[in-house]
């Protein structure tokens, strides 16, 4: 590899390294501003789910949402085939 090739493999894994950041940070905002605007009774809700703990300790906005969609909508995780 030469000197060109190198440059540009750090200038993209610098690149790539920034987005990866502020995504992590943005799911940490989404989940936050989430959480803030649930009622007790959702919190509870949200806590009873067993993914609840993983999604807390990663501060996962999308998935918090995923949660509270299939609260809202009464849906299973899992579905069972007969």
């Amino acid at each position: 590899p030469d000197a060109m090739d190198i440059s540009d493999y750090q200038s993209k894994k610098k690149t790539a390294d920034y987005k990866l950041l502020h995504w992590t940070e943005n799911q940490q905002k989404v989940f936050s501003l989430v959480w803030q605007q649930c009622t007790g009774s959702m919190h509870a809700k949200i806590k009873a789910h067993r993914d609840y703990k993983a999604i807390e300790q990663a501060l996962n906005g999308i998935d918090l949402l995923r949660i509270i969609k299939l609260i809202c909508f009464n849906i299973e995780d899992e579905k069972y085939v007969r």
